[in-house]
């Protein structure tokens, strides 16, 4: 039997899922090889792309703008933070997606 709090949590709001990959970005500048790190920030950052595809297209209100200036920077971050770590084309990735949401 499942717990109401155990599915919250694997059910995370695009909000939470924009502070998760924001969170995962600053431990990814400690890390000695954060590419493991990096990669789970990309797979936080398409679950919230995903589950509000429409919202961050067409913004609405200024909850929805909020999450999208949130994907821009995270995704910018996102690609410094590759191109640091040697990946040009993740990094040339991300960069076009900040730009997408800019």
């Amino acid at each position: 039997m499942f717990s109401t709090s155990s599915t919250l949590r694997s059910n995370p709001t695009p909000q939470k899922d924009l502070e998760l990959a924001n969170a995962l970005l600053e431990s990814a500048k400690k890390t000695e090889d954060p590419q493991f790190v990096l990669g789970d920030v990309e797979a936080k950052l398409s679950r919230m792309k995903r589950t509000t595809k429409q919202s961050l297209l067409n913004p609405s209100s200024d909850e929805d703008r909020s999450l999208r200036q949130g994907a821009a920077a995270a995704y910018l971050e996102l690609g410094k933070q590759w191109a640091t770590s040697g990946n040009q084309g993740k990094a040339l990735k991300c960069l076009k997606r900040a730009e997408s949401f800019g």
